[in-house]
């Protein structure tokens, strides 16, 4: 029984491990990032006036604020959490471009309650934070001190929606 026990446990380590090489091996592709910490300057405005806790881990998306992709990436967001839930995670979308009319029409700010929408007017997350913007629109993944830890979109890949449950649950 004692040898099962310790085989068994064994096993564990060994998968997490595998696991743990797999996720490095990915994140070589986004060297430049990973592990980078991101700031959020303060002219960012908070469109949808939703509470986010700093302190939890993120899920980041850039986009603009005249991009109809963009703004259905919202809703493909929205509804995305609503069926798979992150469990302490905070989404957030930062639309760069001005609050203007066409953007009022097509965001129902009600409707927004799993994620937050962030107005950058000036364009200066990008530069501020010297991401490359062959990131623009992919989601990345930023743990507690806002590091990103990785970079992909879940909705998409079921291995890098693996990876982010994986990294969620080690924060």
């Amino acid at each position: 029984m004692k040898f099962l026990i310790k085989l068994i446990t064994l096993a564990t380590i060994l998968s997490g491990c595998n696991s743990n090489n797999e996720i490095n091996n990915y994140n070589k592709e986004f060297k430049e990032v990973i592990n980078k910490e991101l700031g959020f300057p303060s002219n960012l405005i908070n469109y949808n006036n939703h509470k986010y806790n700093s302190f939890l881990p993120k899920i980041l998306i850039t986009g603009a604020s005249d991009c109809g992709n963009c703004i259905e990436k919202l809703n493909t967001w929205d509804d995305f959490l609503k069926q798979k839930p992150f469990s302490k995670v905070e989404v957030i979308f930062i639309l760069m471009g001005r609050d203007n009319p066409e953007f009022r029409h097509y965001i129902d700010l009600n409707r927004y309650q799993n994620l937050t929408i962030l107005i950058d007017s000036t364009a200066t997350y990008m530069a501020s934070n010297d991401i490359d913007y062959k990131y623009f629109q992919i989601p990345m993944l930023l743990d507690k001190k806002n590091r990103v830890r990785l970079v992909g979109d879940p909705m998409v890949d079921e291995t890098i929606l693996n990876y982010y449950n994986e990294l969620l649950s080690d924060f």
